[in-house]
């Protein structure tokens, strides 16, 4: 038996009325109560459903809205489907999954229309998590009573659920039930409503065959059990791009021929097909180097030529009458930013960034039509490789809706030992580069895999070689300028590797080197993934 306890006499009596003078419910008629009062009760007033076990707990909320007088609402004609959430640390993995495989069996097979794991923030959701859709008020009976029980079981895990009304931000705000205990959610992912208008306002759309929910319409058949919808994406059957790593070598890319220059045209006949062809790029550059992260939110990209002093004067005066006029997407780059913000990282907005040559020279090669809206990104002056992993992982459920996402520069970058072009490269290039590639192409649980390349200072040989603290170039190199910070060039390759997804398989799909710099190639793809495009 469950007491309910409803911290406010009006609407006591309110509930009172509907459940026939009682506080009190049944396993029966559990999911029907709850159901009940997500819809129906007052954003301000503080429920508890207990259990000798557990409890279940819809909190005073504080949100700007206006609750207007409404008919009392019926779950059958205004929700779609309840969402069961998990949230969970990536030391909890083992358990979280556990707690997914028992919830799954309670329910039976039938009562699943979906389901899937993140590995990374999704959504308003700050933590890894699980999500299980259901739609019945049997089956929401059976998640709350079995999600009470998960909580004394797994208790570092935290559960919740709501229902689905098409009302995205009161339904995580005001109808969020959690179990045992609340957690926190980044409501700032969705735009704010600014006026209630209750449950009435939301009818149920769709019939008997089809689901309503997040803003599409699916199928109930393609549902069941699917491991690929992306719950706050809005996308359906979509193949998921893979991200790349690409080398920009020295400026004049676009104008010498090489082995770089040829694997960027033959990427773009892939890229070009209908199937893989992006609505849009971001691209990671390392010489668009800030405090923090910063998103280019500008409509109209310029061309930047920031070459370096020593450039062949011939070779940059070609290069000057290359231009790139592509869009940019100011959407997209809003998308881009709030989703870095919700991993508590900073991101700033610049209405005025163009494109540097780390991300033009490469985009003239591989979609020289520039026909595309490209979204520059910066790498973060803290050099971290966990927060650029991080920061990738949190823009990966982008290439689901074919956002292609991009990062430049090379694996190694120390110029002023890299010698002559045609030179063989020296031990400390090759031996930094194969471990990275053995690093990150080894079978380890994802978060082993990560702390292992997050550890590249200490770990991978040559490492202060490779890249080195700042010192003064050459002097017949003629560069007036401080060298490049320890590891920028290799930080976009941090974020692909985050961007490919928790379980990224990694490829390097090119090799090329300039004396000791190396023009590699890479590709980075959820193992999970069916996309015909990870097979270039």
């Amino acid at each position: 038996m469950f007491t309910i306890k409803i911290k406010d006499d009006t609407f006591r009596e309110v509930f009172k009325k509907h459940n026939n003078a009682s506080l009190e419910c049944n396993d029966t008629n559990l999911g029907e109560i709850i159901a009940w009062l997500m819809l129906n009760r007052p954003p301000i007033v503080e429920i508890e459903i207990r259990h000798p076990t557990s409890s279940i707990f819809l909190p005073r909320t504080i949100v700007n809205v206006t609750v207007p007088e409404h008919k009392e609402a019926d779950a059958r004609t205004c929700v779609e489907i309840f969402h069961l959430h998990c949230h969970f640390e990536p030391e909890n993995e083992n358990d979280a999954l556990n707690a997914r495989r028992f919830l799954v069996q309670k329910l039976g097979k039938k009562n699943v229309l979906n389901t899937y794991v993140w590995h990374e923030v999704n959504g308003p959701h700050m933590k890894w998590s699980w999500e299980i859709w259901i739609e019945s008020l049997n089956a929401l009976s059976i998640a709350a009573l079995n999600m009470m029980s998960l909580s004394n079981k797994y208790p570092d895990l935290r559960f919740m659920f709501h229902c689905d009304t098409d009302d995205e931000y009161t339904d995580h705000a005001v109808r969020m039930c959690y179990v045992k205990e609340k957690d926190d959610l980044d409501l700032h992912f969705f735009q704010e409503s600014s006026k209630y208008a209750g449950p009435q306002a939301h009818k149920r759309k769709t019939n008997e065959t089809t689901i309503f929910s997040m803003g599409e319409t699916f199928n109930r058949v393609d549902l069941l059990l699917s491991q690929k919808y992306d719950a706050m994406e809005r996308s359906q059957d979509v193949d998921v791009l893979p991200s790349y790593f690409l080398p920009h070598g020295s400026p004049p890319l676009p104008i010498e021929p090489c082995k770089s220059a040829d694997f960027l045209i033959k990427l773009s006949e892939k890229l070009s097909e209908s199937k893989n062809r992006p609505k849009a790029i971001v691209f990671m550059s390392p010489h668009f180097l800030r405090d923090g992260f910063v998103v280019s939110t500008c409509s109209k990209p310029t061309t930047l030529y920031d070459f370096d002093d020593d450039t062949d004067p011939l070779k940059l005066k070609k290069l000057e009458s290359l231009n790139y006029p592509c869009d940019g997407h100011p959407s997209i780059a809003k998308e881009v930013a709030s989703r870095i913000r919700a991993t508590g990282m900073q991101c700033d907005e610049s209405p005025t960034r163009g494109m540097d040559h780390g991300v033009w020279t490469c985009l003239k090669l591989l979609f020289p039509r520039a026909d595309i809206p490209v979204i520059s990104l910066s790498v973060s002056r803290s050099l971290s490789a966990w927060e650029h992993i991080q920061v990738g992982r949190a823009l990966s459920p982008m290439s689901r809706k074919g956002v292609l996402l991009l990062g430049s520069g090379e694996v190694v970058h120390n110029v002023p030992l890299m010698g002559e072009r045609q030179s063989i490269p020296q031990s400390f290039c090759v031996d930094f580069e194969s471990w990275l590639e053995d690093a990150s192409m080894k079978s380890l649980p994802g978060s082993r895999r990560d702390k292992t390349l997050c550890d590249w200072k200490t770990l991978a040989p040559h490492a202060k070689i490779a890249h080195p603290e700042s010192q003064p170039w050459p002097k017949h190199m003629n560069i007036n300028r401080p060298f490049s910070s320890p590891g920028e060039h290799l930080m976009p390759w941090y974020f692909c590797y985050g961007a490919g997804g928790y379980n990224a398989t990694v490829k390097c799909l090119s090799k090329e080197y300039l004396g000791s710099l190396p023009m590699s190639a890479y590709v980075f793809q959820e193992t999970s993934s069916n996309s015909s495009s990870a097979k270039l």
